[in-house]
């Protein structure tokens, strides 16, 4: 039956040509980065490490360390790879992490990639830049008094303002919440000073700073940090709002390490990116093994 093979035929044809279109529909209509080349053509960087959501209940820190050769961990390590090529012989000491928005696992990634190279056996600082809202001494259940304001306003030591945390060895300068004039204290000369201090003692320290969006914060200390890494959560942002401070950043003179793309849903990738999700796969079952 000829005609019924062309109908068949036609079918296909059409079935296949419909299944593009609601892709391209979808994409359109989600005004969120999903994949690492949706971000790497509208804002023209590079994502150095996807980040896979964990499941609900999880905690970052606890994971990281007791699967130090996971997927996960992984990611993380990918990261730290491209801040060192960003500079091979003298690779970037201060990096400067931020987004564009509130909640997108920007201080969970900071303070996860900073255990994890503590417990390999670096000397690493986390230092919380968010004199408005800090979080991580809160992410891994650590108690303290003092914080980086207290440094900055009232010349508190700094050896009185470290929080250790025992399981990695990572250290902690935390920050109390709702400082007063906080951009004022982080573009200070006291700052500075801090700074070249801490230079001495770590092979790196991790800024964590406010959203872009915010504060001016992130910004201002862009003047005392090698390199920066700008952080994305998967199917959250606005893409304008992102681009949108990811051209503030340029506009300073801070060296942009690439992105990092948070908490990727890796079930829901398969949507969007076939060769993210066979590359995860296969890594997940090659670690396993």
């Amino acid at each position: 039956h000829p005609k019924k093979a062309l109908m068949m035929i036609l079918a296909a044809v059409l079935g296949s040509i419909l299944g593009v279109c609601v892709v391209i529909v979808l994409e359109w209509l989600d005004r969120t980065f999903r994949t690492a080349e949706q971000i790497e053509t509208a804002l023209d960087t590079t994502v150095v490490g996807q980040i896979p959501l964990l499941d609900i209940g999880v905690h970052v820190v606890d994971y990281i360390l007791e699967k130090p050769n996971s997927v996960y961990a992984e990611a993380h390590r990918s990261v730290r790879t491209a801040l060192h090529f960003t500079n091979p012989d003298q690779p970037p000491q201060v990096v400067l992490v931020t987004s564009a928005v509130a909640n997108e696992g920007k201080s969970s990634f900071s303070t996860a990639l900073g255990c994890l190279l503590a417990k390999a056996g670096q000397k690493v600082l986390v230092l919380d830049c968010d004199l408005r809202k800090p979080s991580v001494a809160n992410i891994l259940g650590l108690k303290y008094k003092d914080g980086l304001g207290d440094v900055l306003v009232h010349d508190r030591p700094l050896k009185n303002t470290f929080v250790d945390h025992q399981e990695s060895q990572v250290d902690i300068l935390p920050a109390l919440p709702n400082t007063p004039n906080s951009n004022e204290l982080l573009a200070s000369q006291k700052m500075k000073k801090v700074l070249t201090e801490l230079r001495k003692s770590y092979d790196l320290i991790l800024l964590d700073t406010p959203p872009i969006s915010a504060v001016e914060d992130a910004l201002t200390l862009t003047e005392l940090a090698d390199a920066a890494v700008f952080v994305t959560k998967w199917g959250f942002t606005p893409k304008d709002l992102v681009a949108q401070s990811m051209r503030a950043l340029r506009k300073t003179r801070i060296r942009l390490a690439g992105s990092v793309l948070t908490q990727v849903d890796v079930q829901k990738m398969k949507q969007y990116s076939t060769a993210y999700y066979e590359s995860y796969t296969y890594a997940e079952k090659y670690y396993e093994n």
